[in-house]
């Protein structure tokens, strides 16, 4: 994954996906839209980060729960750190114990609703 933050115009692009031409794009947040080819995401544009990236990256995450938030807040984050020059970042699986972490606390949050 690729991150760009551009400080002239306050944009935050991240590059999911070389591809050469796109499909659609969706306003998935007020200051986020999602580029598609073949219906799945392949960039993100996020405006005015310095508000915060949170908000927008959950509404994505929401949309397309396929993307890692985590991943997608790590590329971010590592963007603006460095204004005007790409970021090149590659996030692994998650280690085997804390998946299996994760999955059973989200059983014991069904069984506790």
């Amino acid at each position: 994954m690729r991150a760009d933050y551009e400080s002239r115009n306050d944009t935050l692009q991240i590059t999911l996906a070389d591809i050469d031409q796109a499909d659609d794009s969706d306003d998935t947040h007020e200051r986020a839209v999602v580029v598609t080819a073949a219906e799945r995401p392949v960039l993100i544009d996020l405006y005015y980060p310095g508000m915060g990236l949170d908000a927008p990256l959950s509404a994505i995450v929401d949309r397309w729960p396929a993307l890692d938030h985590g991943a997608l807040l790590a590329a971010a984050t590592a963007a603006l750190a460095v204004p005007d020059r790409p970021v090149t970042i590659e996030v692994g699986p998650p280690f085997p114990e804390k998946e299996e972490e994760a999955e059973a606390e989200a059983d014991e949050e069904v069984h506790a609703a």
